[in-house]
């Protein structure tokens, strides 16, 4: 069952294992754990302008495997056989069960939330952020858990989170987010259609008429279609980049606000 491992530099100078686990994959029975999404953590942030983020070093590495559970994480090197007593990247339950642990951790901390390895703490003012703060620094550490100092940001105005920016104006799409859909070339095949599609997609709450806009580039994704690009999709890629380096700062949903139907 043991793979060959490929070695992966990281930017940092550190160095990620990378193992096909697909084979061990087979025999993992998984288990099926909801992933949030960043529109459910954002709709009780109204109010809050504080933030800060907590970022969990090592990730996966950071639980335990029983020792009935390391013999399928076994992987080849040059010097023999080896195998994972921590969860490893590549097992198919690992992020399910990474969430579901974690957010045991900090359940019952109002004001935090965490998506995998990032958790974010926000609240109205320096007092409550820095209660709140606290009991879930307190919670980590019961956990024996440990936060990697050169990733977190503590007590800022506004953040980036999961691709977009916090602050006590609402949410709006990161920088890196716009400028990647900005500089996007001009797609060649109906997959470079797709991507570029998906990665619009993720900020789609920013762009008015999403539908109507894309419908151009939506229908040379279809089978049938050949591709064949003209002025009514190039007109439509363009579009799509201008409005999104305008969007606005959307603000949270009040869901004390008073609502009605026209």
């Amino acid at each position: 069952m043991g793979k060959p491992v490929v070695v992966v530099p990281k930017p940092s100078g550190d160095i990620r294992l990378c193992v096909d686990k697909r084979l061990a994959n087979q025999a993992v029975i998984r288990e099926r754990y909801p992933i949030p999404t960043i529109e459910e953590i954002i709709h009780n942030m109204n109010d809050s302008s504080l933030f800060s983020k907590l970022d969990l070093n090592m990730g996966f590495h950071q639980i335990g495997l029983s020792e009935d559970s390391r013999a399928i994480t076994t992987f080849v090197t040059h010097t023999g056989l080896y195998r994972y007593k921590r969860l490893m990247f590549g097992i198919s339950s690992a992020p399910e069960l990474y969430q579901h642990i974690i957010q045991q951790v900090v359940s019952g901390c109002d004001g935090t939330h965490n998506i995998s390895d990032d958790i974010i703490v926000h609240g109205k003012d320096v007092e409550e952020h820095d209660q709140r703060l606290e009991k879930v620094l307190q919670r980590i550490q019961e956990a024996g858990l440990t936060l990697n100092k050169r990733k977190c940001e503590f007590r800022m105005t506004e953040l980036v989170f999961m691709g977009h920016k916090l602050s006590s104006d609402g949410i709006c799409p990161s920088d890196e987010k716009v400028e990647a859909i900005k500089d996007a070339r001009q797609p060649t095949s109906a997959s470079e259609v797709r991507s570029f599609l998906g990665l619009v997609q993720y900020c789609s709450r920013f762009i008015p008429n999403l539908a109507t806009i894309s419908e151009p580039l939506r229908r040379l994704t279809k089978k049938e279609e050949t591709f064949s690009w003209g002025k009514e999709q190039e007109q439509s890629f363009q579009s799509l980049k201008n409005v999104l380096t305008k969007a606005d700062t959307l603000a949270y949903f009040d869901k004390n606000a008073k609502t009605s139907n026209k």
